[in-house]
């Protein structure tokens, strides 16, 4: 009788592996299966046949890798042999930048700035060395409370990357004077990493210095800088002066300026000095922005929140302009687009993806969030359906509207009727898909 049951309990386990086999063969043959085509939302398919967009789709359990070329759509599936750890790549500002898998974080003391680098491309962040900068810039301001400064942009816009080697420069506001400066980061070895003391590092290298003092005494005269960028081996300066949105480009080793590239009549958004100008459109800018490089082509691809009124800068935060603007020694401003996305709400997680100019034409991916018909039982924005769009631009007109069909919404389902929880929303990457390394090319 012993062995009568020692034998239904063998065939009982060879059963549940034989299942267990059955379902990871089922769900191993079905990984390619997900649903992933292009619906034509306006204009030809041919205006993307000469360009190959492509990306994953990605959470912690599996990456599905996608290109759309020709016009077709092919992808592909990897699934994870354990769970991975999934680390958010776009930049908010306010929170650290990772580029190239490390992630730089700016702390201020008084005068001196302090960037801490950490890897990132492992699942714990690892501290790999700390710089600082100390730029003799002066910030005078008659209503400034005890130590409190301001900047035009988070710290962290200062930042930009070539190879290994970082870049900072200070973003600062029209109360600076002095001289501002873009300055090759030299790191530590781990100083003062869990009570480890040493060497802070050398002095960083001055690139190139440009002065701020016109912003001394002169109403009518201002200089206000947003952010560094890296083209290639270029340097990117971004700067507003006297309402015009400037970009300067520098050899990164000799510090050389090769050209700059002016656009009149950008007016950044509650500045005091824009009423002693002449605004002809009404619009005017906030300063943070988005930024892609496309090295290949050499162009720097910016794109602006605009407004036209108060009003306007409440209720709608879809108005975006966006530039495309070529590096060399003859710059020059490639595009600009003035766009009111009509395709949902801006996506402020995914946001914009990816953009970049070429065959004479602007491409734009990026990810707009969309009402359902019933929101009753939506608790959070998070969990709003996620549209992937594709947008096709030449001589300032749309000549295609795109979005790549995806089951991507399904993982929504779970949180949908979940009740608000005192501490929010427990979203993690590693549990719902996100979209991740976009490229056009």
């Amino acid at each position: 009788m012993k062995k009568l049951k020692n034998h239904a309990v063998l065939v009982a386990l060879i059963a549940a592996i034989a299942v267990i086999g059955i379902m990871s063969g089922s769900i191993y043959a079905k990984k390619d299966q997900g649903t992933f085509y292009l619906k034509d939302l306006q204009g030809s398919r041919q205006a993307i046949e000469d360009a190959a967009i492509s990306g994953e789709l990605k959470d912690g359990s599996h990456r599905t890798s996608f290109r759309i070329e020709k016009g077709q759509v092919k992808t592909s599936t990897v699934l994870f042999e354990q769970m991975q750890q999934q680390t958010p790549k776009r930049f908010i500002p306010g929170n650290a930048k990772i580029m190239n898998g490390v992630e730089y974080d700016i702390s201020n003391t008084g005068p001196l700035f302090e960037i801490v680098a950490r890897d990132r491309r492992n699942t714990i962040p690892i501290p790999i060395g700390t710089a600082t900068v100390n730029p003799p810039v002066h910030y005078n301001r008659a209503d400034q409370k005890g130590n409190s400064v301001t900047y035009t942009n988070a710290l962290e816009y200062g930042l930009a990357k070539i190879g290994d080697n970082v870049y900072f420069t200070l973003p600062t506001t029209t109360h600076y004077t002095g001289e501002n400066g873009i300055y090759e980061l030299k790191f530590s070895d781990n100083w003062g990493y869990r009570g480890i003391t040493g060497d802070k590092g050398q002095e960083p290298r001055t690139v190139a210095t440009f002065s701020l003092d016109r912003n001394k005494d002169n109403p009518n005269s201002s200089i206000e800088i947003l952010g560094l960028e890296a083209v290639g081996s270029s340097l990117a300066l971004i700067a507003v002066e006297d309402n015009q949105l400037i970009i300067r480009a520098y050899d990164s080793i000799s510090g050389k300026q090769l050209g700059e590239t002016i656009v009149p009549h950008f007016y950044l958004a509650g500045r005091d000095r824009a009423s002693s100008f002449n605004n002809p459109s009404g619009d005017t800018y906030y300063e943070n922005y988005e930024a892609f490089s496309d090295h290949d082509q050499n162009t720097l691809n910016l794109s602006f929140s605009r407004s036209s009124s108060a009003e306007d800068a409440v209720a709608n935060n879809n108005n975006k302009t966006m530039f495309s603007f070529h590096l060399s020694s003859e710059m020059k401003l490639n595009e600009t687009i003035k766009e009111s996305f009509a395709d949902g709400e801006e996506d402020n997680f995914s946001g914009m993806l990816a953009m970049s100019y070429r065959n004479d034409k602007l491409y734009v991916v990026k990810t707009m969030r969309s009402k359902p018909k019933d929101e009753s039982q939506l608790q959070y924005d998070i969990v709003l359906p996620k549209r992937f769009m594709i947008y096709v631009y030449q001589a300032s007109t749309l000549l295609y509207k795109g979005e790549l069909m995806t089951d991507l919404n399904d993982d929504n389902i779970r949180a949908m009727n979940l009740s608000p929880l005192p501490g929010g929303f427990g979203y993690s990457q590693s549990e719902y898909r996100y979209y991740d390394n976009l490229k056009i090319e």
